[in-house]
């Protein structure tokens, strides 16, 4: 039996769900007594290092889990796993690590942060990894003392480390239950460890592909239980069953999922919770959920149901301190806030209620101020090109993104391929949402990116 430790952590049912596609018992747990019976165990990790560690303690589980480590039996650290193992964070200075392992735990000085997306891992060591892309989302990093101790590195502006593995320990920055087929096969190596001849290939190989890639994110936007679309968020036309459509576009290689509930907000109802279980269930790469959400406890049931990250839009002009509350609480990783944008007179105004109702902001002022209190990326949809397939709105989308050091999804107006590349040559997008060119099949995933990768945009296929 597996312990999956419980200290609120929002991806505890994505771990759970890899395992139980590996057909291996687990259980989600809070108390001390499984943590010591457990034949293995696993500390995932969302939220913050502080969060983290103030809930362990307060649950009485900071001494369970060191007993554990200390029996010699495995044990898996996940993203926030990895770095409570050591001493100190520079997110939480005052709050001290589990100190297994001297170091600290250092912020991204460059680039976006947080980290959103698939990146590279170069072994060091070669019993359970492999060179692969896997699913990065952070803002900090290990630094050991214990050289000897690296499994993995990763660049990112730099090298940083990705992995560790000493003894009974595993512990990796990534989320292998969330890194599609590579991390399933990655779980299913470190239950069953063995030595392998790695494809590191040296500098030359690192050059093409030590670079976070650009996400391909095809949309489901439901509507009474199924899949819509529609031109300028009205005329919705059906699409497909989201179950299926999920697990088909997981299937053909997309990097993430974004679910949106899309008249949740306006019809005051509340997100599926069913629903998301039923597509979490059958994916295995990151998902996020939208619609209808507003308070703290929304947030929480929808990571419980096993969504990894958490869009808001109309609750959040509404109820700004949202923001800060569920990324302080969640970590700014899970939060996602929408955009939904339109150019009035010389400016863009943000829309609430899909769509419905002007809110009287400026896109770019609102856009500074999400990621000021804590948003961990802006999901940018243009309502003038929505559903039009003539293109994103570079405009629109490039002073957003060269306004904010968060990741910027660009949306509205997928059509062709060069219109895709378009959005992150010109738009300077972090990664790109489509849903029509995909659910009416006028191009697959595999055919966008490697027309991507063609025109030199680095892609994971």
């Amino acid at each position: 039996m597996i312990a999956i430790i419980d200290y609120g952590a929002g991806n505890l049912k994505s771990v759970k769900n890899a395992l139980d596609y590996l057909r291996v018992d687990s259980i989600i747990t809070d108390k001390p007594r499984d943590i010591l019976e457990a034949e293995r165990v696993i500390l995932p990790g969302d939220g913050s290092f502080g969060y983290m560690m103030k809930n362990l303690e307060k649950k009485n589980l900071i001494t369970p889990t060191k007993n554990f480590i200390k029996s010699g039996r495995p044990f898996l650290g996940i993203c926030l796993g990895l770095q409570g193992l050591f001493e100190r964070s520079e997110e939480s200075p005052n709050v001290k690590g589990l100190s297994v392992f001297k170091g600290k735990v250092v912020k991204f000085r460059k680039g976006k942060v947080p980290q959103i997306g698939w990146n590279n891992i170069f072994p060091k060591q070669n019993d359970i990894f492999k060179e692969d892309f896997m699913y990065f989302v952070n803002s900090y990093y290990v630094v050991p003392k214990d050289d000897s101790i690296i499994a993995t590195t990763t660049d990112y502006n730099g090298s940083f480390v990705s992995s560790i593995r000493s003894k009974n320990i595993t512990a990796m920055q990534f989320h292998p239950e969330k890194s599609g087929k590579a991390g399933i096969e990655l779980l299913k190596r470190w239950l069953k460890p063995r030595k392998f001849a790695t494809n590191f290939q040296g500098a030359k190989n690192r050059r093409f592909f030590s670079m976070l890639t650009k996400r391909i994110i095809p949309c489901l936007d439901v509507k009474n239980g199924q899949v819509v679309k529609g031109k300028g968020f009205v005329n919705l036309k059906y699409a497909g069953n989201p179950v299926k459509l999920a697990r088909k576009y997981y299937q053909e290689g997309a990097d993430e999922l974004v679910f949106l509930d899309i008249t949740a907000s306006y019809e005051k109802r509340k997100t599926m919770i069913d629903l998301v279980e039923k597509v979490a269930k059958g994916v295995f790469i990151p998902f996020t959920v939208g619609g209808g959400i507003s308070t703290i406890g929304d947030i929480r049931n929808l990571l419980n149901a096993g969504a990894d990250k958490i869009s808001i839009n109309t609750a959040a002009i509404k109820n700004p301190n949202l923001i800060k509350e569920a990324s302080d609480k969640f970590g700014s990783q899970c939060i996602v806030v929408a955009i939904d944008a339109k150019k009035v007179n010389s400016r863009y105004g943000v829309f609430v209620k899909g769509g419905r109702e002007e809110a009287g902001i400026d896109a770019i002022g609102w856009a500074k101020k999400v990621e000021a209190l804590g948003a961990g990326e802006i999901l940018l949809t243009s309502m003038d090109k929505d559903g039009t397939k003539d293109g994103y709105d570079l405009e629109l989308t490039r002073k957003i993104s060269e306004n904010v050091n968060i990741p910027v999804i660009a949306s509205g107006g997928a059509g062709s391929l060069e219109s895709i590349a378009k959005v992150f040559n010109e738009g300077k997008a972090d990664a790109a949402l489509a849903a029509s060119i995909f659910h009416y099949k006028k191009y697959s995933i595999k055919q966008v990116k490697k027309y991507l990768q063609k025109k030199m945009v680095g892609v994971r296929l």
